[in-house]
């Protein structure tokens, strides 16, 4: 299981607690915490990779990689509290016949901010009309992969891209997919994603397309 964290002293514990009955791996990376983030992480549990300063999403995943491929599967999640750890079983119980199981949020459900759920469903279309598939929530972080289909690959990009990459690296390697629906999570908090930049970003991607 792989979990890219950063200032999440609020969700953490119980985040943790919960996982300890489903995972017996955990790779946490941490991205420059300034918060007790650090203080809530054993080595004696967890394996650990610490990022002096914030490198982005999409980095500590690509770090991450050459240790999590040493496991059949790679479960990955957010450490934010926006992924319920109990639909864990979920991911692991539909894996048989597939190469990756990706969650999918009800995207029409109200207590999604509008402008995510506005960009998600754009994105999603982008992607099919580049790449194909028929996954209705491309963008979501909650995943199970076959460690196989990512072997000798990693992520180009830097911030939050590495949803976007992931399904067209499973797409055109011609995974099988499936999906399960999950629980939708938001709280009060601040999104640490800033809209119009990772669209560009997102975009960017897409115009090199051709070169995966």
């Amino acid at each position: 299981m792989v979990i890219p964290v950063r200032n999440e002293a609020t969700h953490l514990p119980q985040l943790l607690q919960t996982l300890r009955r489903h995972a017996s791996r955990i790779i946490l990376i941490d991205d420059g915490s300034s918060d007790r983030t650090l203080d809530l992480i054993s080595s004696d549990e967890f394996e650990i990779i610490r990022n002096p300063t914030r490198q982005g999403k999409t980095s500590c995943i690509r770090s991450a990689l050459p240790l999590a491929v040493r496991s059949d599967w790679i479960l990955f999640m957010d450490g934010d509290g926006q992924h319920d750890p109990d639909d864990l079983p979920r991911f692991w119980n539909s894996r048989n016949g597939s190469d990756a199981v990706l969650g999918e949020r009800d995207l029409h459900r109200a207590s999604m901010p509008r402008t995510r759920r506005a960009t998600n469903r754009l994105m999603t279309r982008i992607l099919h009309l580049l790449v194909g598939g028929k996954i209705q929530d491309t963008q979501c972080g909650y995943r199970l992969v076959r460690s196989a289909w990512l072997s000798g690959w990693l992520p180009v990009g830097k911030e939050f891209e590495w949803e976007s990459e992931l399904y067209m690296r499973l797409i055109q390697t011609r995974a099988r997919l499936k999906s399960v629906p999950i629980a939708v999570i938001y709280r009060t908090e601040r999104s640490k994603i800033f809209w119009p930049r990772e669209t560009w970003r997102f975009l960017k991607l897409c115009s090199t397309i051709r070169k995966f």
